[in-house]
């Protein structure tokens, strides 16, 4: 009989041993289950940090501006690994381009949480514009609609991006410098940004937003309508407020840089005949 217990006991402890294996291999900091709506709020008061790119000149954003406001939580977008695909989702939000211009720097800023630490481990990073339609992107990331006007998918080690420290404490503001400008007409159009990055691997990335109330309010998607309790987040673009402490805010954080083009003459002398 003490030999049997005995034995119980020396299971007992290979058993408890290979717990605390399992625990000491698993990744040190806490996440979620599943992708959340907010990521925590950041330090009280703290201001965005200073942008200057290491290659470039310090950001002018000369052609729109929406500095990051005094709300410190970033709101996701994000496309994740297949099997959490039910809770990709996207943020877009619109600009107005009064003449042609030259589109030559995109400035995002964002944050990452649920054990995200740098932008720098997403497969990709998505740019997208679309052209405006009844104050909503006339097309989306999962193909609906009208496709972008430009996009372009990278990977985060590409000589345009640079990344850099955010307010959150990891490294989610983002910076591309086009070697090719993007081309605009005139008009309204709405800039889209997402990661496509493993959630249980890497965590979860957000944008932050302003506190500027310019043109169209922000706009969300859930195409998969994981986010259902609470709140449900609707398949199509719908406004950004159903995000939990999104509103009173009304934009998103993000700045263009370039040279505006000029006006080709509205009209030609008739011809003679």
């Amino acid at each position: 009989m003490k030999r049997m217990a005995l034995g119980v006991q020396q299971n007992y402890g290979f058993l408890l041993l290979a717990m605390l294996l399992m625990l000491s291999a698993s990744p040190a900091w806490a996440q979620d289950e599943t992708p959340t709506l907010r990521s925590p709020a950041g330090a009280a008061g703290q201001a965005a940090p200073m942008i200057s790119p290491q290659q470039f000149d310090t950001l002018t954003c000369n052609l729109w501006n929406q500095p990051q406001g005094s709300v410190n939580i970033a709101f996701p977008s994000q496309d994740f690994e297949t099997e959490v695909d039910p809770y990709d989702i996207f943020l877009a939000d619109d600009f107005i381009s009064p003449r042609p211009w030259l589109i030559d720097t995109v400035y995002v800023p964002g944050g990452l949480w649920n054990g995200g630490t740098t932008l720098a481990n997403a497969e990709s990073l998505h740019f997208e514009i679309y052209r405006d339609s009844g104050g909503k992107p006339d097309g989306d990331p999962r193909g609906g609609g009208n496709p972008p006007v430009w996009s372009l998918a990278v990977s985060p080690a590409d000589s345009r991006i640079i990344i850099e420290n955010d307010t959150l404490g990891t490294q989610g503001n983002v910076i591309l410098e086009l070697v090719e400008p993007v081309q605009l007409n005139s008009g309204t159009y709405w800039l889209v940004f997402y990661p496509r990055m493993d959630f249980f691997t890497f965590g979860q990335y957000g944008r932050f937003t302003a506190d500027t109330t310019n043109r169209f309010p922000a706009q969300v998607m859930n195409p998969g309508e994981g986010y259902v309790d609470p709140p449900p987040v609707p398949p199509t673009w719908s406004n950004a407020a159903v995000l939990p402490d999104f509103s009173p805010r009304h934009d998103l954080a993000f700045c263009l840089q370039g040279e505006e083009g000029f006006y080709w003459p509205m009209f030609l002398p008739a011809t003679v005949k």
